[in-house]
């Protein structure tokens, strides 16, 4: 397994994040796209962690909170040691009926970041990917609730997926207006970033990512690897992934070295 800098955090995470979407998700909206009950999400996890693999991602919405609670107990099912895993999950879903069940106000913030500690059994997770925009709350708002669970000592660090680039834009901004201590200002730099996979969304993505030393973390399907083989980033076309194979970006090819 190959490792990289997880952005410019010092933190070292494998090249290859182990996502836990098919976990849970046995009836209902989760049924097509997950299913996987414990023994099976314990065998995945251990043959990802025997591989090299670090880097685990979750949500809260993944199966509506099973999939948190799968990883959390295929973690200590096996022995694994929570420490030497980076653990990833996921804030603005709905997670109920009630109006303030879904978003990034400061109120959905808080309460998620419980909910899902709670659900993985954990005192803290690695990083908090805020899973989406969230038109209705100022992102100032958003920025101090997210530097609080930082200073918490519940998240170590935040992130962002699934927001143009345009909008990411303004994260700088939203910082400058946030009185951040030194050390969570750091801590709270984007350093995973999504997008829509069109032409111009990724040049643009791809310039800001060269500018702040973040760290772009793709969940390869067909149209994100067509854009990037275009761009001279993958090597080969998805046909000829076989499937399973996945061909990683580095940070070379990205002039990040």
């Amino acid at each position: 397994m190959k490792y990289n800098l997880l952005g410019n955090t010092g933190l070292v995470v494998s090249e290859l994040c182990f996502g836990t979407m098919t976990f849970g998700g046995q009836e209902g909206y989760w049924k097509p796209i997950a299913g996987l009950g414990q023994t099976q999400a314990d065998e995945l996890i251990k043959c990802a962690v025997e591989g090299g693999i670090n880097f685990i991602d979750t949500a809260n919405v993944y199966s509506a909170g099973e999939s948190e609670k799968q990883l959390g107990q295929a973690i200590r099912n096996l022995g694994i040691n929570r420490n030497e895993l980076v653990i990833a999950t996921k804030v603005r879903g709905r997670m109920g009926v009630g109006p303030n069940d879904t978003g990034l106000s400061r109120y959905h913030i808080l309460q998620s970041i419980d909910e899902s500690l709670q659900r993985l059994e954990m005192d803290h997770v690695d990083i908090l990917y805020v899973h989406g925009v969230d038109p209705l709350t100022p992102l100032e708002q958003t920025m101090r609730a997210l530097h609080d669970v930082v200073a918490a000592g519940k998240v170590r660090y935040i992130a962002v997926c699934n927001w143009p680039a345009a909008k990411q834009a303004l994260l700088d901004a939203g910082a400058a207006h946030v009185d951040f201590t030194a050390e969570n200002n750091a801590a709270l730099r984007y350093i995973v970033a999504g997008a829509l996979p069109d032409d111009s969304t990724v040049t643009a993505m791809l310039d800001r990512v060269k500018r702040n030393g973040t760290l772009l973390l793709v969940k390869f399907d067909k149209d994100w690897a067509e854009v990037l083989l275009k761009k001279g980033l993958l090597s080969r076309p998805v046909t000829e992934w076989g499937g399973t194979a996945v061909r990683r970006m580095g940070r070379k090819r990205l002039g990040l070295s």
